[in-house]
């Protein structure tokens, strides 16, 4: 594990854990990127990322990350889990890192579909998304 990996997991759990998204915020590159389970396009406004970040945390019950460990590229990999409506969800969490230890890229994947369709509904209400819905509905229907 690099240093700058190995730094970048104890602080980033650390910011979590507090729900301290001024410290999540401290750790993000001024240029940082989102890569969302939802949208198809690369999601570059720093400001509104950490709004995503602070709802997934406002959103999914008992939040918490499982596995961490640093990749031989100097990325960082994290697993977490959290429940919605009395369901797990599962997801990850892969971090490319910029030379000074901040989130350049997080790109995030989750499942199972059933759990993350509604974390999807339950996010897109919490960021006053309305087109959600029926994209959804069109994508599962053809």
């Amino acid at each position: 594990m690099t240093d700058i990996a190995g730094k970048f997991i104890e602080n980033w759990h650390s910011a979590v854990e507090e729900r301290s998204f001024e410290k999540v915020n401290a750790l993000l590159a001024e240029d940082v990127n989102l890569v969302s389970p939802v949208a198809f396009k690369l999601i570059t406004d720093r400001a509104y990322i950490l709004k995503v970040l602070e709802n997934v945390v406002g959103t999914l019950e008992n939040f918490r990350y499982t596995r961490s460990t640093a990749l031989s590229d100097g990325g960082v990999l994290m697993i977490f889990e959290g429940e919605i409506d009395g369901k797990t969800l599962e997801g990850i969490d892969l971090f490319d890192l910029d030379p000074e230890g901040k989130v350049k890229t997080l790109k995030v994947m989750i499942r199972p579909f059933f759990a993350y369709t509604k974390f999807a509904f339950a996010m897109a209400e919490r960021m006053g998304i309305k087109s959600l819905r029926m994209s959804l509905v069109k994508f599962l229907l053809g």
